[in-house]
């Protein structure tokens, strides 16, 4: 995420304290942690229902919602709706 110029990482303390809120936050590996707390603490991974679902498959929306925040961070796309054009 460096590129991005997002959280590239977070210290294992840290991750440990941004992961708590969530319910599973104790599943994700060990090694993956800072990588996980580093995407949700920059807006990237929001999980649901208060769940990562670490050991779960990410499903291809997941994947193209964590795509599309990126480039919405990084200033590459824009999706604000465009207002009504008046007649």
């Amino acid at each position: 995420m460096k590129w991005t110029g997002l959280y590239a990482s977070v210290n294992r303390e840290e991750a440990e304290f941004t992961l708590a809120s969530f319910t599973d936050g104790s599943a994700v590996d060990a090694w993956t942690k800072p990588a996980v707390a580093a995407a949700v603490k920059s807006g990237l991974v929001n999980g649901s229902d208060k769940r990562l679902k670490p050991t779960s498959p990410i499903t291809n929306a997941e994947t193209s919602a964590i795509v599309q925040r990126i480039l919405e961070k990084i200033q590459l796309i824009d999706v604000r709706i465009p207002s009504k054009k008046q007649p």
